[in-house]
C-alpha cells in the first residue's frame, strides 16, 4: 500500500486537506487505535479489562457499578477524590455522537445532593462529532461536564480500579 499524501474528503479519519473538519493532532490517535485493533481485535471499548489495562498498563482489578444508586454515587466521588482510575462508557446510548465508547471520569463538582456534575474525558480529544456539533464550553478538547442526571441517563455504569 502506498500513501500519496492526500485524503479523500469523505474519509472519516484525519483530514490533511480539510483542517476545518479534524485537527491534525488526532492522526496519531487514529493510527494507534487502528494498529491496536489490528493486533488485538476489538474487545469492546467500554470493557473494564480492555480500557483500564490499556490506560494504566497494570493488572486490572476493578469494581463495576451498574446502577446509579446512592452507594454508587458515593463510590464514584470517593474514587475521583482518591485519584483512582475510573472508566465509564456509552453502549447503546449516544453522547454527542459517540456510541460504544469509553470515557475517563476525571472530576466532580457541585453539591452532592442537588447539583453534582461529573467531568468525563474523551480519549479522542473531542467533545463530540456530527453535523453542526458545537461544544458546550466552546472548546472541543474532549473534556465534557455532565449533570448527574445526564451522566446516569447515558452511561452504562462505571468501573473503578481497585
Amino acid at each position: 500500500m502506498r500513501f500519496d499524501g492526500s485524503v479523500n474528503q469523505y474519509d472519516t479519519g484525519t483530514a490533511v486537506n480539510r483542517p476545518d473538519r479534524v485537527a491534525e493532532y488526532e492522526s496519531w490517535v487514529l493510527l494507534m487505535h487502528r494498529a491496536f485493533i489490528q493486533a488485538y481485535g476489538n474487545l469492546g471499548s467500554s470493557s473494564n479489562t480492555y480500557t483500564l489495562h490499556n490506560a494504566t498498563g497494570g493488572p486490572v482489578r476493578a469494581k463495576y457499578y451498574g446502577s446509579f444508586d446512592y452507594n454508587s454515587k458515593v463510590a464514584l466521588v470517593n474514587a475521583i477524590n482518591a485519584s483512582k482510575p475510573v472508566v465509564t462508557g456509552v453502549e447503546d446510548a449516544n453522547l454527542f455522537g459517540a456510541t460504544n465508547h469509553a470515557f475517563a471520569v476525571v472530576g466532580a463538582r457541585g453539591d452532592f445532593f442537588s447539583s453534582l456534575e461529573i467531568l468525563v474525558y474523551n480519549p479522542w480529544g473531542k467533545d463530540g462529532q456530527g453535523y453542526g456539533f458545537q461544544p458546550r464550553d466552546g472548546r472541543d478538547d474532549g473534556f465534557i461536564w455532565l449533570t448527574w442526571s445526564e451522566f446516569t441517563s447515558v452511561m452504562d455504569g462505571f468501573w473503578v480500579r481497585q
